[in-house]
């Protein structure tokens, strides 16, 4: 079950929190030809919490074109514990470049 998902501030990105404990971020590629549309691309899935993930949280101001550390991203858990956790940045092909730092 998916109990939680945010968008990026620049719509880049969807996160979502999930009973499995894990976090999967996805990032919506666009495509060019004769019918513009737009793709959902799984980029990630994080899981270093022990319980359900409730919320996810990215920073009101996430503009990963500018920023050469990539895309920071939150998420809480029922086990008590909040993790950060880095997106590389787009330009780079290794979007799940992420080390969570884990806190109680």
């Amino acid at each position: 079950w998916v109990y939680f998902v945010a968008f990026s501030a620049d719509g880049h990105y969807l996160a979502s929190g999930a009973a499995d404990t894990n976090i999967n971020v996805f990032r919506f590629d666009a495509f060019d030809g004769r019918a513009p549309r737009t793709a959902l691309v799984h980029v990630a899935t994080f899981s270093d919490h022990d319980g359900i993930v409730y919320s996810v949280a990215f920073p009101p101001r996430c503009r990963p074109d500018d920023d050469t550390k990539g895309v920071l991203l939150a998420s809480g858990s029922v086990d008590g514990t909040l993790a950060l956790w880095r997106l590389a940045p787009p330009h780079r092909r290794d979007d799940a470049a992420a080390v969570p730092s884990k806190m109680t």
